[in-house]
């Protein structure tokens, strides 16, 4: 069975790729979440702020977390959250810490392939929320140093653990990321029931079988795109060709009639949906607003959390800006998550610019300076303690004391 080549080749991996930057900017996104007011009320529920459930959830809801462009699924909340919890509970070292990384974003990835993809967002699914249990099980493995045997049962074990509906999102505390947090600690039960001696039908792989087929040469993590910004994934690369509009051609705001965007028509609908002030992830997901924030208050961009209500010409804005889908853009997706903006000065005067990728994507990963920017209310420190965090165990333990 596929699943178990799988697993024999993640148990046997001694060397693996060491992405400190993409684990230091999923740090960064905890630290991040952890003050927002849904993440406040999670740590009540699950009385503290430690445990693996509320770490995923904490990450997730920033919207900053990095994400497979092939699937639509985001692995370092699911798989970093893991790692950071069993490094807490039993000594690891940085080896250890990257070993649990890569195989819980490989599996991650396989088992987003055996679940449809990113196609399954058609049918009302999340990608992210149906893997979850599977790639913090393996994760959690790793960590635990299951043999293959064990580890391939912990897979088995979290695929039964998996759902995919998680609902709208209803503010002011939408269910959502509890539901993944929870998801995530299915995982890490997963690992446990193995590693006690459960059992698990290798008949039910289904899908999933051919997906962990013949990886052990897959770009397995050659499709990560980290964000610069609090934003759906789906407009980011809009809000970045708009931006740069605006400062590359001196364009005054006031004087923006109308804005089209241009996007492959699976992101059409993420990013414009109704505008609900109430409605945090709304807030920093509907392009609209996203675009009259960067025309009239670009410091705003960098909120997670917004608290204060926009200014009357931001959400004047927003409602002259609309989106339609782009079959041309469609032909490189997944791959490019391309977009188009054209905008219309009260002249007639248009102008456009198309992004089909933005720092961040997998042939631009981010730099040190990169994260800094990203998060300028995280300490310099522990950015760079995390990014040395897996080949320095001092700069490993100063950073699991601050955020697990």
């Amino acid at each position: 069975m596929s699943i178990d080549a799988f697993a024999e080749r993640i148990a046997a991996q001694t060397a693996v790729p060491l992405h400190g930057l993409r684990f230091a900017d999923s740090v960064a996104a905890l630290v991040v979440g952890s003050r927002t007011r849904e993440a406040r009320a999670l740590a009540g529920l699950y009385g503290g702020r430690t445990g693996a459930a509320y770490m995923a959830a904490a990450m997730r809801l920033t919207e900053l977390d990095d994400i497979d462009l092939r699937t639509c699924t985001t692995p370092s909340a699911v798989v970093v959250p893991v790692v950071l919890e069993a490094a807490r509970r039993a000594p690891a070292s940085p080896v250890a810490v990257a070993r649990g990384l890569h195989a819980g974003y490989a599996a991650t990835a396989q088992a987003a392939l055996g679940a449809g993809g990113i196609e399954v967002m058609s049918r009302g699914l999340w990608p992210t929320l149906i893997v979850a249990p599977l790639g913090a099980a393996v994760a959690a493995g790793v960590m635990r140093g299951l043999p293959a045997d064990r580890l391939a049962t912990a897979m088995r074990l979290g695929l039964s653990r998996s759902v995919g509906r998680a609902g709208a999102t209803i503010a002011p505390l939408p269910s959502r990321w509890w539901l993944f947090g929870e998801s995530v600690a299915a995982g890490i039960a997963s690992a446990a029931a193995a590693e006690a001696g459960f059992t698990a039908d290798a008949h039910l792989d289904g899908p999933y079988a051919e997906a962990f087929a013949d990886v052990a040469s897959a770009d397995e993590l050659g499709w990560i795109s980290q964000k610069t910004f609090p934003t759906a994934r789906q407009g980011a690369n809009a809000l970045v060709a708009f931006r740069e509009l605006l400062r590359d051609e001196a364009v005054d705001p006031a004087r923006i009639a109308h804005v089209e965007i241009e996007v492959p028509p699976p992101c059409v609908r993420v990013i414009s949906q109704p505008l609900d002030p109430a409605n945090r992830l709304l807030l920093i997901s509907n392009a609209g607003l996203r675009f009259g924030a960067a025309a009239f208050s670009p410091a705003r961009l960098v909120e997670v959390d917004p608290v204060e209500p926009f200014p009357t010409e931001v959400l004047a804005f927003a409602a002259r800006v609309s989106v339609s889908p782009s079959a041309q853009l469609e032909a490189s997706f997944p791959r490019e998550w391309g977009a188009r903006v054209v905008v219309e000065l009260d002249g007639g005067r248009r102008i456009e610019r198309t992004r089909r990728t933005i720092p961040g994507d997998p042939d631009q990963p981010l730099a040190l300076d990169g994260l800094i920017e990203k998060y300028p209310d995280v300490e310099r420190a522990l950015i760079e303690d995390a990014v040395n965090a897996l080949t320095d165990a001092d700069a490993l333990a100063r950073t699991l004391a601050r955020v697990a």
